[in-house]
């Protein structure tokens, strides 16, 4: 069967982890770095969507982890 040209998404597994190895819920986090809609998070997570760079950066700080060790390197630049 044919992929209809839809890009594969690639879970972000270090953001996951990160995230549950703290306790935190996707709206403690959310709520951390100022995001709207705790769901984004969640699709971040799975690689449906890939976070700004303000949001990145925000990430960083809140779990004192490097872009690299957050898996938040942007795709194009792996």
């Amino acid at each position: 069967m044919e992929n209809s040209g839809k890009k594969r998404s690639i879970p972000n597994d270090k953001l996951r982890k990160e995230r549950e190895n703290r306790g935190w819920t996707h709206k403690d986090v959310a709520d951390q770095i100022g995001l709207p809609d705790p769901h984004t998070l969640g699709r971040w997570e799975r690689g449906v969507s890939f976070p700004q760079p303000h949001y990145r950066q925000a990430l960083g700080r809140i779990f004192e982890k490097t872009l690299e060790e957050l898996g938040l390197l942007h795709p194009s630049a792996i």
